[in-house]
């Protein structure tokens, strides 16, 4: 008797990538704290690099990362001991886009104070959600979710390619 193959789990069809922007932070004290590499970043005061522009400095520190379905750090594992809703949501091998942005924002939680201190700095931080509108057939937020976004004071941002 034969196993059935079975089928090679699709790539989700979104990505999420957290922003922040702060009038001077150094971008590596965001790096330490969340325990993230980002894709981009620069410092206020930074000499601009961009091809053909006239040159300048950055007016601000900029940090952005992709948030990848897996935990954000190995630092976090006490607190998937901590919550069985994390815990379930990360076993799940290809999330929806409530559940994985819900995980995101449980895990950032743990860093609170430092996303207020951000924010009460005059920072700015936005999840941008990256949506293929192709496989697209909705979505839905519940109040956890929105009132978990606005406990952070961070700002949801679509994108549809």
């Amino acid at each position: 008797m034969s196993n059935p193959a079975r089928a090679v789990p699709e790539a989700p069809s979104f990505t999420i990538s957290l922003h922040i922007k702060h009038p001077t932070i150094d971008p590596n004290l965001i790096t330490q704290t969340l325990g993230v590499s980002p894709d981009h970043s620069w410092a206020c005061g930074e000499p601009k690099r961009t091809g053909g522009a006239p040159p300048g400095v950055r007016r601000n520190s900029f940090w952005c990362a992709t948030l990848l379905p897996q935990p954000m750090a190995a630092g976090f594992t006490d607190l998937l001991k901590e919550s069985a809703k994390v815990q379930r949501a990360m076993e799940i091998p290809n999330q929806d886009f409530a559940t994985s942005l819900s995980v995101k924002l449980l895990l950032l939680r743990r860093h609170q104070e430092f996303i207020q201190r951000l924010v009460d700095e005059g920072g700015e931080l936005s999840f941008v959600v990256e949506l293929q509108i192709s496989e697209l057939s909705g979505f839905k937020m519940d109040p956890s979710l929105t009132r978990q976004l606005g406990a952070l004071g961070a700002t949801l941002e679509f994108q549809f390619v």
